[in-house]
């Protein structure tokens, strides 16, 4: 399969863009999703032993990325992998008439289930230090989900 080499910001974008489409391929709530990211994140900062500085870090990442990120996010930007997303819409609508077969059939917890296919889906996007790309864009996801959470009320 065609994979440009893309710069890291637009393969973070990529697999923001990746992960979005999915959960909502599941028919996941702003909540579910911001639920699922929360523990993600969590999860990977405890892996990391993360401290102020870890936090401050990523804190200073989404902020420099913020205005992109939400315009990818929300769907108001032209992306730099366009090539591609025939693709990805492709396989996400396949998922999506699958999805509540794959709910009803599953032996583990959603969330189990979820977690499991975004990590593979990391591994796969990135050839070196998967594990920080995923503690960056579980980060990022959840900070924009939670944003979006508060907005609602």
């Amino acid at each position: 399969m065609y994979k440009p080499n893309f710069e890291v910001a637009t393969q973070l974008l990529f697999g923001l863009y990746t992960i979005r489409h999915f959960l909502e391929s599941f028919q996941l709530s702003m909540s579910e999703k911001h639920e699922l990211m929360r523990r993600l994140q969590m999860n990977f900062k405890k892996e990391f032993n993360a401290d102020a500085a870890t936090n401050k870090g990523l804190d200073t990442q989404y902020r420099k990325r913020e205005v992109e990120i939400t315009a990818e996010l929300l769907g108001k930007t032209d992306l730099p992998f366009e090539v591609l997303t025939p693709f990805i819409e492709t396989k996400i609508s396949e998922i999506a008439l699958l999805s509540s077969n794959i709910k009803s059939q599953l032996e583990i917890p959603l969330f189990d289930f979820l977690s499991s296919h975004i990590h593979m889906m990391v591994n796969r996007q990135f050839t070196s230090r998967q594990r920080q790309y995923e503690l960056l864009i579980y980060d990022h996801l959840y900070r924009f989900y939670k944003t979006q959470e508060l907005r609602r009320y």
